[in-house]
């Protein structure tokens, strides 16, 4: 059995690089949700507001993934990590993220649905205008 700098000098490095991308993906998470509630682009700010929190908090998930680079961290001026990323960059990406998401929910929901008066209505996921009246079926 080892304890102290014999056992935990081999492992210091690997712990040290643990607790830094630990750090590094809890900056990004608070910064990316800030960046989108604070946001004054009015396309962002929209689809920010009508996107269901489950679904929001992946969204921020797979942003995080993305921007956990290298690149998106720098220092302050009293030399702490702090995230670099500009705004602007986060909402086009989450922009993007979002027509995808939702594009391809259409197109499930369509495989799922197969009926030619948007029945996917009933699972949520379509976000376009409903007819008003209800077809109705005759038997010729």
């Amino acid at each position: 059995m080892y304890f102290g700098g014999c056992y935990l000098g081999k492992h210091l490095d690997v712990i040290s690089d643990m607790q830094r991308q630990a750090v590094e993906h809890q900056l990004l998470t608070v910064d990316i949700e800030r960046i989108l509630q604070a946001t004054t682009a009015p396309e962002t700010r929209r689809v920010a507001d009508q996107i269901p929190a489950p679904q929001m908090q992946g969204l921020i998930a797979t942003l995080v993934q993305e921007f956990h680079q290298d690149t998106s961290f720098g220092a302050n001026e009293a030399g702490y990590l702090r995230v670099t990323l500009e705004p602007t960059v986060i909402e086009q990406r989450f922009l993007e993220l979002v027509g995808k998401s939702v594009s391809s929910s259409h197109a499930s929901c369509r495989d799922r649905c197969r009926s030619r008066f948007w029945a996917c209505i009933a699972y949520g996921t379509y976000t376009h205008a409903v007819p008003t009246a209800t077809p109705r079926y005759t038997r010729s």
